[in-house]
């Protein structure tokens, strides 16, 4: 789901014509507070059901560990490894003009009739 909401905001930026780079660096820094709260709250919670030693800790625990631990994978995946693949897939996608380079525009920067 976080990555999702990373995506949607690379998408608005690209459809604002940013180059892809800066589309990502900004989509990205404007997710990344709500990307870590949604992955490391739940993270948090889960500390105390790690730490049990009462009776039925020994279910909890392996089970808390399992759930901090993808809680904390999936959350450094979306902040890190998603605008990576996001920067191998979209670069020559949305491809900007150069300077010098006009065989596909008129005078006013417009796109010509295929």
């Amino acid at each position: 789901m976080n990555g999702l909401v990373v995506m949607t905001a690379i998408n608005q930026r690209l459809e604002e014509g940013l180059a892809v780079a800066q589309a990502i660096v900004e989509g990205s820094l404007e997710r990344f507070r709500a990307v870590l709260m949604t992955g490391i709250v739940p993270a948090i919670g889960f500390v105390p059901m790690a730490l049990a030693t009462g009776q039925g800790a020994e279910v909890q625990k392996p089970l808390a560990i399992v759930v901090i631990g993808g809680l904390i994978t999936s959350t450094i995946l979306t902040l890190f490894v998603l605008p990576a693949i996001s920067q191998l897939l979209l670069r020559g996608k949305h491809k900007h003009h150069e300077t010098g380079e006009y065989s596909d525009v008129d005078t006013l920067g417009s796109e010509l009739p295929a």
